[in-house]
């Protein structure tokens, strides 16, 4: 008889050969059906995705709040492979350490509370790109944290190869920072936000958010869209004034957890009258566009 172990599974004995994997395993006994094989492995990437949510959460918290960037390399199983400190904007990485960068998850910070420099940089997604890592995240001084994560599961087209996603997510980002001064760079880093949510998943990825509130709970931001869709038609928010716009357009903003609550009638100010003003037409475009 070869060699290996009897184990049950589902209440059913199955015989597991020394070097055969479960999956494996539990289709050549003929004692399950497809579906139950598939939810197994999906439990097996569900667990491994929480080690990895784990010590990601974990790392980022000794990391933070440095003035210098960090970066930690960990395979599925949560295994620390490499773990390196870096200057004030980079950690380098050469030679045998890039090799083992394959299919790894990769977790570095940002130093700084700007929610627009927290966002990922185009060398970021190109580095994830050329060392086919797994899965890219940043964190901020403030906890938050970015995520995203190669689905090589998802299918794409000629016009959004995963190779494309730095170049085009550069343009955008631009885009969105173009005539803005640094007080409204967070509306640019929400734009950012919002762009690669809708179109990751075009170029192969999966993107998520998680927001640091004020009573360290973690909210989060994936690549569905997780705001209210509006009541109100086109002509009854055209005949809106602007603070009945800018109230909406604050409460939506409260709902995805990029602002906090208690910040509500000071946000809605600042694009009335404040550092964020914004005209009634432009006020009208942006609710329009997000609710």
């Amino acid at each position: 008889m070869e060699d290996g172990v009897w184990r049950t599974v589902g209440g059913r004995r199955i015989f597991i050969k020394n070097g055969e994997d479960l999956e494996t395993a539990m289709k050549n006994s003929g004692k399950f059906k497809k579906e139950e094989i598939k939810n197994k492995d999906d439990d097996k990437k569900e667990t491994n995705k929480n080690i990895i949510d784990k010590n990601t959460e974990e790392f980022s918290k000794k990391i933070m709040e440095q003035d210098k960037e960090s970066a930690i390399v960990f395979d599925d199983n949560g295994k620390e492979i490499i773990f390196k400190d870096g200057e004030q904007h980079k950690v380098e990485f050469r030679g045998k350490e890039l090799e083992q960068l394959k299919d790894m998850n990769f977790t570095h910070n940002h130093p700084t509370t700007s929610d627009y420099d927290s966002t990922f940089s185009k060398e970021d997604l190109m580095f994830a790109y050329d060392n086919d890592l797994k899965s890219m995240t940043t964190i901020n001084q403030k906890g938050d944290i970015i995520k995203l994560e190669r689905d090589k599961s998802i299918k794409y087209d000629d016009e959004h190869k995963p190779g494309f996603l730095a170049a085009d997510y550069q343009r955008k980002k631009e885009e969105f920072a173009k005539g803005r001064s640094v007080g409204e760079l967070d509306d640019a880093a929400k734009n950012i936000d919002n762009w690669l949510r809708e179109n990751s998943e075009k170029y192969g990825y999966k993107y998520e958010r998680k927001v640091k509130t004020e009573n360290n709970k973690i909210e989060k931001s994936n690549n569905k869209t997780v705001s209210k869709k509006s009541n109100y038609t086109n002509e009854e928010l055209y005949n809106m004034n602007s603070r009945q716009l800018a109230t909406l357009l604050v409460e939506n903003q409260i709902e995805r957890g990029i602002i906090k609550p208690e910040s509500k009638e000071k946000q809605i100010q600042a694009r009335l009258t404040g550092s964020l003003k914004m005209s009634k037409k432009n006020l009208y475009e942006y609710v329009k566009k997000y609710l």
